[in-house]
């Protein structure tokens, strides 16, 4: 009977020793895969590491596991079964807020920059510039424009560009700010966004004022008065040939050769005058999401000059069944996706379309996407496809399957503005309250 006894307190003592050995192992993991370590509370910036993140990893039940993912399973549209299931992950969350660092917590957009930078704009508090380690932030008190920034971009000179809501648009070469208002030549201190085109002009739409092109020491405004299409411009990009695109809220979409300003209406039987988004892929492309009628297709290689550039819409119509497109993004295959607030995603191929093949893939809830409000899209440098939610979190999609981050894996934001990904690839996502 003691000979019995002695046994199992012997297998006791080793199934603790285990136990802790395993505890302890994990939260050695858990340290290194967190830059700085944070509540995980009701925050405004959170933070995945994805050296932890495997892309394929067994689902293991044990009392140390940090977190746990959901796998959401795509079925497959031919037969209508479900698609194998082959991943889950274990993701580890950082969240930042003024406690640690940040400026405030209401944050409305990022930038990583060349140097290895996240930059933050908030919305009263300022830029905040994370520089893997700690924050460092910028306000009015410190030279910048004004404390609600809008959009940040780095200029091909390596300065960073903040416009704000209020003070016109900072640029900031690593010591100081140089600002630039209405008594500068700016026609609006409200500057929705900036863009530098080929030639280092650099272009600013406002509210209301039309756009304002800057050479560096001049600045030329554009607006109905001067042959602009509509004051109310939501979108700026350019094209490999140095032409400027300008998206209207409400009046299409403007095209400037360099000596004048070509719309594109209703009235040329574009699907939409509402534009949303726009993005210039690596064939050459333009395409703009629309607000209602699905989206335009701009082959810029084909331009002839002194004729507008022939366009391609698609909508229901045509195979693209979303509307009101909030983001597009190309992956590393040359496929363009499209995040809609309405119907989930849709993938774009093209060699399925030279092939005589349906270009358009839907992912939605009728096929296993968790949910269909899509606020932004982006693909990591692990080649895996993440989509922001506007109230489900955030999805991670990675050879045919969806991993979900919401409430039930600790992810506790559900509404996501953003995603940015670090020079470590650390994920980054800034969400709504």
């Amino acid at each position: 009977m003691v000979s019995i006894s002695r046994y199992f307190f012997v297998i006791f003592i080793l199934l603790s020793i285990f136990v802790i050995i395993q505890c302890d192992n994990n939260e050695k993991v858990k340290n290194n895969s967190i830059l700085n370590t944070s509540q995980r509370s009701n925050l405004h910036t959170k933070k995945i590491s994805q050296e932890n993140l495997p892309v394929f990893t067994p689902v293991i039940k044990d009392i140390c596991l940090i977190k746990n993912t959901s796998v959401k399973v795509l079925n497959d549209k031919n037969t209508g079964l479900p698609l194998p299931v082959e991943s889950h992950g274990n993701g580890f969350y950082s969240t930042y807020n003024t406690e640690n660092g940040l400026s405030l917590d209401d944050v409305y957009c990022s930038y990583n920059d060349s140097q290895g930078n996240l930059w933050f704009g908030t919305l009263g508090g300022g830029v905040s510039r994370f520089d893997g380690k700690q924050f460092t932030n910028f306000t009015k008190q410190h030279g910048l424009a004004g404390n609600s920034v809008l959009s940040i971009t780095e200029l091909k000179s390596g300065v960073i560009l903040f416009s704000t809501t209020d003070g016109g648009v900072s640029i900031y070469n690593g010591y100081t700010f140089q600002n630039y208002t209405t008594k500068e030549g700016l026609s609006s201190n409200f500057i929705w966004n900036t863009h530098e085109d080929k030639y280092g002009n650099i272009w600013f739409a406002t509210e209301g004022f039309g756009v304002d092109k800057f050479d560096g020491k001049t600045f030329k405004n554009y607006s109905t008065e001067n042959g602009l299409h509509d004051n109310y411009i939501k979108t700026i990009i350019s094209d490999s040939f140095g032409n400027v695109w300008l998206g209207s809220k409400i009046n299409g979409i403007t095209y400037f050769d360099g000596t004048r300003f070509i719309p594109y209406t209703a009235d040329d039987k574009l699907p939409s005058n509402k534009i949303a988004s726009c993005f210039f892929d690596s064939r050459q492309n333009l395409w703009f999401g629309t607000v209602d009628q699905g989206i335009i297709k701009i082959d810029v290689s084909k331009n002839v000059k002194n004729q507008k550039p022939i366009f391609k819409s698609f909508s229901s119509s045509n195979g693209f069944t979303a509307k009101n497109i909030l983001d597009i993004t190309e992956d590393h295959s040359g496929n363009i996706w499209f995040a809609s607030k309405e119907n989930g995603v849709l993938k774009y191929s093209e060699k399925n379309q030279l092939k005589g093949f349906t270009p358009f893939t839907e992912y939605n809830l009728e096929n296993g996407l968790p949910y269909n409000s899509i606020y932004t899209i982006t693909e990591d440098k692990y080649d895996n496809i993440w989509m922001g939610t506007y109230g489900q979190g955030v999805f991670k999609y990675y050879s045919q399957n969806i991993i979900s981050f919401d409430v039930k894996t600790g992810f506790n934001e559900t509404k996501t503005r953003g995603i940015a990904e670090d020079n470590e690839k650390g994920l980054w996502f800034l969400y709504l309250k």
